[in-house]
Order: structure tokens, then sequence, then C-alpha cells
């Protein structure tokens, strides 16, 4: 009795946690048209080499999706989602994201905007000032 009781309790607190949607997370059509507009810095691996967590941030009222490349080490982000027929593609949470902590271009960064399907460029000082569409999180 007390098992089936224990049972009842998980699935009611399932039904009533708030769960994410679909819209929740970048669509896959997304990450792939995103994925087809990288380019990556002089200094990184090839995109291939790098698990890839999207996640949707809201910025100036549009939907942008946001991604952390990782250079691939084995671990995975708790609570992401595998974009199942990306591989090393995987959508998640803003709050999950992976967190740079590295030197060079071990994680590297993209901003795509939704609505335009683009790239944001993004501002990376160097020798010189410049914008680009992916920026290692390092300087080494």
């Amino acid at each position: 009795m007390a098992k089936k009781i224990a049972v009842g309790v998980v699935a009611l607190l399932l039904c009533l946690s708030p769960a994410a949607s679909a819209q929740d997370f970048p669509s896959e059509a997304a990450v792939r048209i995103l994925e087809k507009q990288i380019s990556m810095p002089a200094n990184a691996s090839p995109l291939d080499d790098y698990d890839r967590y999207y996640a949707f941030q809201e910025i100036e009222g549009r939907p942008i999706v946001v991604g952390v490349l990782r250079l691939r080490d084995g671990a995975e982000v708790v609570g992401s989602a595998t974009a199942t027929t990306i591989p090393n593609a995987y959508v998640t949470t803003l709050e999950a994201l992976p967190v740079a902590a590295d030197g060079g271009c071990a994680v590297v960064t993209v901003y795509f905007d939704a609505q335009t399907e683009r790239l944001l460029p993004v501002y990376q000082r160097d020798e010189v000032a410049t914008f680009v569409t992916a920026v290692c999180n390092g300087l080494g």
C-alpha cells in the first residue's frame, strides 16, 4: 500500500510541477540554420569538436538563441535535452548552459536572432576591436 501511495504522490508532483514545453527551447530547425552560419574563431577547433548547447534568452523583447560551444570532454550539462538528430547539439535552459572558465577557445559563444535567423555580431577586443559572430571566451 505504501508503495502505491508513494508512486501516486510522485505522479501528482510531476503533474503539478511546471514542465518545459517545446517553445521553451530552440527548435532543431533553428539550431541547423544557426550552425550553418557559424564561422569559428581563428584559434578555435572545428565546430564538430565541440558539444554545442543552445538556450533562449529574451533580449530587448526579441527571442535570442544563446549558444555555448564547449570543446568535447565527455561531460554533459545536467538537465539538457539532446537535439536528437543533430550529433553533439543540445537544447537546454539559460540557467543550465555551461559556464566558461577557460583561457582560450575551449568555450565559444554565439548569439542568434530567432526572428531574423541571423547570427548577431559580438564585440571582440583583441589587438584591433572588431565585431565577429563567434567569440572565444578566453584570451589564450
